[in-house]
């Protein structure tokens, strides 16, 4: 794939340093360069109904074309078996022009992936499609009761004979409105199984558009009522039995850093943008970038930004190499790195002024893309709460995610 070889041209924004790879600097250098030449031009038409759908379907095809959806699925199953670390670079260069964008660019490979180990059925049929942007893929796994309530919630399913028999509800499912294969995970007898469907011809399927809600309107509300599902288009996923979550293993906090990535990238475009802004705004005809208490706070605001990186890329080779302490580290990494992308984000529209509140500029979409990063794979709290299990204090049980 020629995006991931070739000598590594300086960028704006990294050198050396990090722990990246000649490799992984030119494809951070490729996805840049091609978000902000495709969706930069675009960015209104991106967060707008009637318009979002259509782009977010040509961006992902052309994301396919460029092989950046099999960036990390190993290469006996078509991807180019790259290591963790790729994929965070993909999720936070994205997330520096649109966050739901990113939201899917990370789903239709991460879902492949999972449909490959677990319900092989599925991914034979629509695997390939998926990694070539062809299809869109979209996980309903939030249940009305919580995401991680495991005790509160209803079994979906049940077996009869060569179907699964699905009813239920689940909410705020990314993709769900324009998907063309949804997934959908739930209880049977108290036990986590996740299924694969047809989202656009399956009988019993309802999908309800959430318009106004999250990173671009692309939510939706599913409704199952008497979906048949093939037998082996489903599977028991052995994460939560009996009602409870089984220990996370490190390869199973993925998620968590991607989307600490995807916060990454909210905060790193939103202060950059804003730098480039107080360079050029100016107060009795000097720039508000020369005055002593605006490049105190912008110093500060660097500081926790690269504190961050760095907090993101230790806890991802953690994942990377298996290390002990992975879940600890992911689960920190994600609560500190969305909480300090709120923090900077909010900054950033402060500084910017009634500027910055104006959705022409670009800048309030970052707050919002942060406060939903550091909502979802479970609330900062909720990521917490599992560290402290893994740091072995007194009567700290909670797992999620």
């Amino acid at each position: 794939m020629s995006d991931l070889h070739g000598a590594m041209p300086g960028i704006a924004t990294g050198g050396e340093g990090y722990g990246y790879t000649e490799e992984e600097w030119l494809l951070k250098k490729n996805v840049r360069q091609f978000c902000e030449e495709f969706i930069d031009p675009r960015f209104r038409e991106s967060f707008k109904a009637e318009t979002a759908d259509p782009l977010l379907k040509e961006f992902i095809k052309k994301f396919g074309d460029k092989g950046y959806l099999r960036i990390n699925v190993p290469e006996e199953l078509g991807g180019y078996g790259q290591r963790l670390t790729a994929q965070t670079i993909i999720l936070e260069e994205v997330a520096r022009v649109n966050g739901g964008l990113a939201i899917h660019t990370g789903e239709n490979g991460g879902f492949a992936l999972l449909l490959a180990i677990e319900v092989p059925a599925a991914f034979a049929k629509w695997g390939e499609a998926l990694l070539s942007g062809e299809l869109i893929i979209a996980d309903a796994e939030n249940s009305p009761e919580g995401q991680c309530n495991y005790s509160e919630h209803a079994d979906i399913g049940r077996l009869e004979g060569d179907e699964w028999v699905l009813n239920g509800t689940k909410a705020f499912s990314s993709g769900a409105s324009f998907c063309d294969v949804l997934m959908v995970t739930g209880l049977v007898d108290g036990d986590m199984h996740r299924w694969a469907m047809d989202a656009k011809n399956t009988p019993g399927l309802k999908i309800t558009p959430a318009p106004e809600m999250g990173n671009s309107p692309m939510y939706g509300t599913i409704e199952l009522n008497n979906v048949r599902v093939p037998k082996e288009f489903g599977a028991k996923t052995g994460t939560v039995i009996n009602r409870k979550k089984v220990d996370a293993v490190p390869s199973g906090k993925g998620n968590a850093v991607g989307t600490a990535a995807l916060s990454m990238g909210a905060m790193g475009a939103a202060f950059d943008k804003t730098v480039e802004y107080l360079k050029h705004r100016t107060t009795n005809f000097q720039p508000l970038a020369s005055l002593g208490s605006i490049q105190y706070k912008l110093a500060l605001m660097k500081c926790k930004i690269e504190a961050s990186r760095s907090f993101l890329i230790a806890a991802t080779r953690m994942i990377e190499t298996n290390h002990k302490d992975a879940v600890l580290y992911a689960s920190l990494a994600k609560a500190y790195i969305c909480d300090t992308a709120r923090e900077i984000t909010s900054d950033c529209i402060q500084l910017w002024g009634c500027a910055g509140y104006n959705p022409d500029t670009g800048i309030e979409r970052y707050l919002r893309d942060a406060v939903g990063f550091g909502i979802g794979v479970c609330t900062s709290e909720m990521q917490l709460a599992t560290a402290a299990k893994y740091m072995g204090l007194p009567g700290a049980e909670f797992e999620c995610v």
